[in-house]
């Protein structure tokens, strides 16, 4: 059985998809309950993580894979910081956990680095996008261990997540 660390947010309906398609699907729909352990099947069990946590599960072999986001653009003040240095603009950097796009619209920031998927609520309120600092993408990480030990019940799963 492979243990999946399955991220929560955004990513988790694409992922699921991408694993159903392999023919993995959680027995249950994460997010209806609270449950933190999801079976799917004979095959496999869900772990459900916010996405910064599914790397530390895979690589401590709490997880056999996972997916995660290469998103986390809002949580790098330093490459943020080097945006604005190698522009010689000088920068005092506001770390914010709500909605970033409230600080520029009130007046708190006059500028945000933010995740944007659509664009959509920078559209709606009045803001747009000046450069993009990082493309967002995912990644499958698998544990080196069950990539050895596991790799019979691996294989054909990344073959077919390909």
């Amino acid at each position: 059985m492979l243990t999946i660390a399955l991220p929560k947010g955004r990513l988790q309906k694409p992922v699921l998809e991408r694993f159903a398609a392999a023919g993995v699907r959680p027995d249950e729909e994460p997010g209806v309950s609270r449950k933190l352990i999801i079976p799917g099947g004979s095959q496999a069990r869900f772990v459900i993580l916010k996405d910064g946590d599914v790397p530390l599960y895979v690589e401590r072999g709490a997880a056999d894979l996972g997916v995660c986001g290469l998103d986390q653009a809002t949580k790098y003040p330093r490459l943020t910081g080097r945006w604005f240095a190698r522009r010689g603009v000088p920068v005092d950097l506001v770390a914010l956990a709500g909605s970033v796009e409230l600080a520029a619209v009130s007046g708190l920031t006059d500028a945000i680095v933010d995740l944007v998927e659509s664009g959509r609520t920078l559209e709606e309120n009045g803001l747009v996008v000046v450069d993009e600092l990082l493309h967002v993408s995912a990644r499958l990480v698998v544990n080196r261990a069950a990539y050895r030990l596991k790799v019979e019940e691996l294989l054909p799963l990344l073959e077919k997540l390909g």
